[in-house]
């Protein structure tokens, strides 16, 4: 099992300080989608591309790499309150295995 708590945070801190420094010109700092909604998570089906999961969900908020070759594709879930990100966990052939919800712990 990974951690995506503490990688999570990483990711997207990362995400938004490469964003502060590269300035509202770059495409880095440009926002990467409106925050996605369950209905849209629900559309995914295993085995679907990378390509398929972005062309459904749009851009990913990062894309952290994994040790055993996987990758994920970081979204923000629109939510009611908190934040939470989905990670759309891809195999290590870039097809997607699951798919899991994260709430960002900030202590």
């Amino acid at each position: 099992m990974k951690s995506h708590t503490v990688l999570s945070t990483l990711a997207v801190g990362t995400t938004l300080a490469l964003a502060t420094l590269l300035g509202p010109t770059s495409a880095a700092a440009a926002p990467a989608g409106h925050g996605i909604t369950q209905a849209e998570l629900d559309a995914l089906h295993a085995g679907e591309s990378r390509d398929q999961v972005i062309q459904t969900l749009g851009k990913p908020q990062s894309t952290p790499k994994w040790l055993d070759g996987s990758s994920s594709l970081v979204y923000e879930l629109q939510t009611g309150g908190g934040d939470q990100f989905a990670y759309v966990d891809l195999d290590n052939t870039g097809k997607m295995a699951s798919v899991e919800i994260v709430d960002n712990e900030s202590d």
